[in-house]
């Protein structure tokens, strides 16, 4: 849909919307007023809508952050300023952020605060599949999962109300199949809400210090245990799915087992069920953590069950609170079997496929040929895809990359032959990355954003004089987290050539405008926006922090 359609005032209209644009109509219809992010796939999209909202509202304001520390800090500020904020970014964006993520939620929140943050466990578009419900267990903000495209609406609301009503922020957790599915959207209220805020002092709150921040944390973690205990929120966010069998015959077949779940594999559950012809309870999980374990026990009390399976992507978070539940708190279920990363895998993406099998190791399966028709899929997979030649990514028709890597493939081959020089390529995150893939072969590493120069800080120090390191980084990038390792690297006045790609935005996630993007490139128009207003010349940035003038190419 256009993008002026997700913020209109249609109230009970069904919309046909993809995830992202599902989390960006909640943000609009919960009076959300302050959201910023660093983009990152795979939730992109959800901020470049809002900064079109920002650009056409005087009461929304939207920010395309340096990083998602800054992006985090920011609604901070927003929250307790009294004004509902949301901090958006991909799953490893939560590491940069990560110092405040510990902190903050000890003096709580004032307006609702979300951390919407990302997924990637097929690893698609990242540097790894980090779980980042694992954060939980240290930071103990409460984390909630939709599993449909309108739970990505009604749970950006739900999870505002949550967030006021104990003065907490909550995380909000969805993978990559989600954000980019598409489903049926039923269009709620849009809430008012008040746009300038004020923030009230309140030093035994706000500086967590000494015995100002453990008084803190012992407040905080109580109010993480009430929310642990409420059934009110219990029966918000989760919800029990009873599927009616289409064969009656198979009503009683496999009594005693239940399934718990959540997010998108809820939806691979859905299916591999109806697929099976198999009708198990099944306890869908909105909040994740924390989980109360009451409830949960009365689930499996409710269908009498002997045996549990666990549905979930990655790492077994749910399955080991379940476990512990169940051993020490479930004095009935004490000898309930709990299956989940024993027969599922703990890499990659789950998918329908996979839970059938899993499924059809515990469940007597009335459709049994469905199981051989799979296995013939596999054999025949197994056979054709070693065969069909890797289709390796590339760079775009056009693109500057194209020629930079060619000459420099040239030269630096040109230089090894002659000089002896062995060069060593930094790579860093950016369309640049795609530099390692034939015929170029220029990256010999790439493991997270500033790394390109941060690993050439150490590894310049200490190798042999014959060979030589180029590191590569987009401008972005160095506004995001390089700059540290280049002024670091100008303090040991290194041997190190870097390359820094002027793009003016950042490229890769869509092209969003970033600090250095010039004015005369975007049609402001009569843009609301309070954000972007100034800018900084890279190349003068570069001139005036220590570089040398004939060091500047």
């Amino acid at each position: 849909m256009h993008i002026s359609g997700l913020f209109k005032e249609e109230e009970c209209k069904e919309v046909l919307m993809s995830g992202n644009e599902a989390f960006a109509r909640g943000i609009f219809e919960a009076g959300v007023r302050f959201a910023a992010n660093y983009p990152g796939t795979p939730v992109s999209e959800v901020g470049d809508y809002l900064h079109f909202l920002s650009e056409n509202s005087k009461e929304f304001t939207f920010d395309y952050s340096l990083n998602e520390k800054v992006a985090l800090e920011s609604c901070i500020g927003a929250s307790w300023a009294g004004i509902r904020s949301v901090a958006m970014f991909k799953h490893l964006g939560l590491n940069v952020a990560a110092d405040p993520l510990h902190t903050f939620p000890y003096s709580g929140t004032n307006g609702g605060m979300l951390i919407l943050c990302g997924g990637d466990p097929g690893i698609l578009s990242s540097t790894n599949a980090q779980d980042n419900r694992l954060y939980s267990l240290h930071t103990k903000i409460p984390i909630i999962e939709p599993a449909t495209v309108q739970e990505c609406k009604d749970f950006i609301k739900e999870g505002l109300r949550l967030s006021e009503l104990y003065k907490i922020p909550v995380y909000v957790h969805v993978t990559t199949r989600l954000c980019h599915s598409y489903g049926i959207v039923r269009l709620g209220k849009i809430e008012h809400a008040h746009h300038i805020g004020k923030f009230k002092k309140n030093p035994q709150r706000y500086i967590n210090t000494l015995r100002k921040a453990m008084a803190n944390q012992k407040h905080y973690f109580e109010k993480i245990a009430q929310v642990a205990k409420n059934k009110k929120i219990y029966h918000l966010f989760n919800e029990v799915k009873l599927i009616k069998a289409r064969n009656g015959e198979n009503e009683n077949l496999n009594k005693g087992i239940g399934i718990l779940t959540s997010g998108i594999c809820y939806s691979y559950v859905l299916q591999a069920c109806h697929k099976l012809d198999l009708n198990p309870p099944i306890l869908k999980l909105g909040m994740i953590f924390p989980i109360n374990r009451a409830e949960v026990c009365r689930f499996a009390d409710r269908f009498n069950l002997n045996k549990m399976l666990i549905v979930e992507e990655l790492e077994p978070f749910i399955e080991t609170f379940s476990k512990d539940v169940f051993c020490n708190f479930c004095d009935a279920h004490q000898n309930l079997e709990i299956h989940g990363k024993d027969f599922l895998p703990n890499i990659g993406e789950l998918n329908t496929d996979l839970i059938m099998e899993f499924l059809a190791n515990h469940f007597s399966v009335p459709n049994s040929y469905l199981l051989e028709e799979l296995k013939q899929k596999e054999k025949i997979l197994s056979e054709i895809i070693p065969e069909i030649p890797i289709r390796e990514p590339t760079f775009c028709s056009g693109c500057q990359y194209r020629p930079f890597f060619y000459a420099l493939k040239k030269v630096t081959d040109q230089i090894s032959e002659e000089a002896g020089t062995g060069f060593i390529f930094g790579g860093d995150i950016g369309c640049y990355t795609l530099g390692e893939a034939y015929p170029y072969q220029l990256i010999d590493w790439v493991i997270c954003m500033g790394a390109g120069i941060g690993i050439a800080n150490g590894m310049s120090l200490v190798l042999e004089e014959n060979q030589k390191i180029i590191a590569f980084i987009g401008d972005s990038t160095l506004f995001h987290t390089g700059l540290q390792p280049l002024l670091n690297a100008i303090k040991n006045n290194i041997d190190l050539t870097i390359v820094i790609f002027n793009n003016y935005w950042t490229a890769m996630t869509g092209h969003q405008r970033i600090i250095a993007t010039p004015k005369r490139f975007i049609d402001e128009g009569d843009s609301k926006s309070k954000t972007d207003k100034k800018e900084i010349d890279l190349v003068n940035l570069i001139k005036n922090i220590g570089i040398d003038e004939e060091s500047l190419v």
